[in-house]
């Protein structure tokens, strides 16, 4: 896509390309092709999910269609309690492994507004992730755990 975003010259960040990286990530948020934002977050790094919610908001004020977030892969006890705690709408799933296909049980806002509208599942396993971000047909998925 070929967006920069800023490094110090000279910087570990700009040898590495990192601002490239951090452009073609804004051009891939920014363009209506992406339909939804996927944070994939184990309970301890939940605290960066409130910048992958931020970077929506803010990518949404220039798009026609907003972006929708959800928050993926915490574990369901934790993503109930997270979702509870913040606002957001908890996504409880049941997962078929012989065909790979989530569906939806249960779902709860704890708010309305903005926070309401993160929905927030919890996957058991890596494929239930998976099936969960092709249900919701993420287009952009980044991780608060590397």
């Amino acid at each position: 896509i070929g967006l920069q975003a800023f490094c110090v010259p000279g910087s570990v960040a700009q040898n590495r390309l990192v601002g490239l990286g951090h452009g073609n990530l804004a051009a891939m948020l920014l363009s209506e092709e992406t339909e939804c934002f996927c944070f994939l977050a184990g309970h301890e790094s939940f605290a960066a999910a409130e910048g992958a919610i931020s970077i929506a908001q803010n990518a949404n004020k220039v798009r026609k269609n907003p972006l929708r977030v959800i928050l993926n892969g915490l574990g369901k006890d934790a993503a109930y309690i997270i979702s509870r705690i913040n606002g957001f709408t908890f996504v409880e799933t049941e997962f078929d492994h012989s065909t790979e296909t989530v569906k939806v049980v249960y779902e709860k806002a704890f708010s309305t507004g903005d926070r309401a509208k993160v929905k927030c599942y919890g996957a058991d396993d890596v494929p239930e992730g998976v099936a969960i971000m092709k249900k919701e047909k993420v287009g952009v998925s980044i991780t608060g755990n590397s």
